[in-house]
């Protein structure tokens, strides 16, 4: 049975004080898809680790509520397009990420983590049947995943993994020519690594018979989605 923490947060933005929620002890369950979202028993904790002020709308991290200096203008910008949204009264987990990514993009944030906030928030719509969200961000991953591709922000030994996944999230939405590129461009870069050859194999899989379940897991990819 899934376990849940009360998490009090001040707001760095607002500084109002308020209650999220951890979830404690996740089950992992044996599905993975193959754009690598790992599933769980129960609760997701995917759904529990993006917190939004209920007050402003600043959305992220535990970790981020920790801040002291935030920005004058990006407050400003938080308070503008954010704040007029928190009269829901539930702000959907999707909407944290979305959230979450458009304060990482006004701070001039990396392009991968936007990239994997767009992607997480793919997810949650994907969990909850909103096949139109889930399409509007893999659209949005796709677009902060390229660009931190053409920005070299991709270490080369983690290439050919994020090459097939811009594949996979291109097959995901239907644009089946440009995932065949991508997958080729993993392919070929992955059996000149070392320890990559799953990644040949699965783009190989994604381009010829495609999936949407992984058999196996795939742990180099989950720890680079899971470091924000």
């Amino acid at each position: 049975m899934n376990q849940f923490k009360t998490l009090p947060l001040t707001c760095p933005c607002c500084a109002k004080v308020f209650d999220s929620f951890q979830l404690r002890h996740p089950l992992k369950s044996d599905i993975q898809y193959t754009d690598f979202f790992q599933a769980f028993h129960g609760a997701q904790p995917l759904n529990y680790s993006i917190h939004t002020c209920p007050h402003c709308g600043f959305s992220g991290q535990e970790k981020e509520f920790k801040q002291k200096d935030l920005n004058e203008d990006l407050k400003k910008k938080i308070k503008a397009k954010l704040m007029p949204l928190m009269s829901q009264h539930n702000v959907f987990s999707g909407q944290q990420y979305e959230y979450a990514a458009m304060i990482a993009q006004w701070s001039g944030d990396a392009e991968l983590r936007i990239a994997k906030l767009h992607l997480k928030a793919a997810w949650c719509y994907r969990n909850a049947r909103g096949r139109e969200g889930e399409k509007k961000c893999l659209k949005n991953a796709i677009t902060s995943y390229t660009q931190a591709y053409n920005n070299k922000e991709i270490p080369d030994s983690d290439k050919s993994q994020y090459m097939y996944l811009i594949g996979e999230l291109h097959r995901r939405i239907g644009e089946l020519a440009k995932a065949a590129d991508w997958f080729e461009k993993a392919k070929d870069y992955a059996l000149s690594e070392k320890d990559h050859k799953w990644v040949a194999e699965l783009a190989l899989q994604q381009k010829t018979d495609p999936k949407d379940y992984i058999q196996r897991e795939k742990p180099y990819m989950e720890r680079l989605l899971s470091d924000f």
